[in-house]
């Protein structure tokens, strides 16, 4: 039993000590239950450099209009408030990113509503519930920038400020869009997690 014990022990202080970058997985379905954060530096897999001017007319049309129809679906499932279809609109890099208790943390430190209503997040519902419901329910698009091969970005135009509003970030799977980070939430995760000095 003792042999039991530490060998369990040695596997563990192995995987522990496993560093490298948590891999993307592609065209499997998200996990709606609580995912381990990550502990180390958060990236996308390495990517060669992406030139946007290679894609086509005709490639940034029907991605416009995929990420269109997505929003509007989305938009209805947020009405809803269907939290469990909702997760299965996520890549996996954006479900580890709302599991991450401290990416929660930060979130919920930096809203100006959420510290006025006193509102922790501590799971991705929370995150579902009190960010995403009240602030991405009548959405839509007006342009894309892509970001790489398979990633846009989808911005909202408010004509009367003349701006763009970063909506979400979308990547191309074989079945469709979904959810992803974007290089901005990862860059926060990374801060966040760097060690400290």
């Amino acid at each position: 039993m003792r042999f039991f014990a530490l060998g369990v022990l040695a596997v563990f202080c192995l995987l522990v000590s496993c560093e490298g970058e948590p891999a993307v997985v592609q065209d499997q379905p998200p996990a709606k239950g609580p995912v381990s954060p990550p502990s180390r530096s958060v990236s996308r897999s390495s990517q060669p450099a992406f030139n946007p001017a290679t894609v086509s007319p005709e490639e940034r049309t029907v991605a416009l209009r995929d990420c269109q129809e997505l929003i509007k679906t989305l938009n209805g499932i947020i009405e809803r408030k269907d939290y469990n279809t909702w997760v299965s609109y996520l890549d996996p890099v954006y479900v580890n990113l709302i599991n991450n208790p401290v990416y929660l943390k930060n979130i919920s430190l930096n809203s100006d509503r959420l510290k006025y209503n006193n509102i922790i997040l501590k799971s991705p519902q929370d995150f579902f519930y009190n960010v995403v419901v009240p602030s991405r329910r009548s959405n839509h698009v007006d342009d894309i920038d892509f970001v790489a091969s398979n990633i846009v970005k989808a911005f909202q135009i408010n004509a009367k400020a003349g701006t763009k509003i970063r909506l979400y970030y979308l990547k191309k799977y074989p079945n469709g869009w979904k959810i992803t980070a974007g290089d901005e939430e990862l860059e926060v995760l990374n801060q966040i997690l760097a060690p400290p000095g």
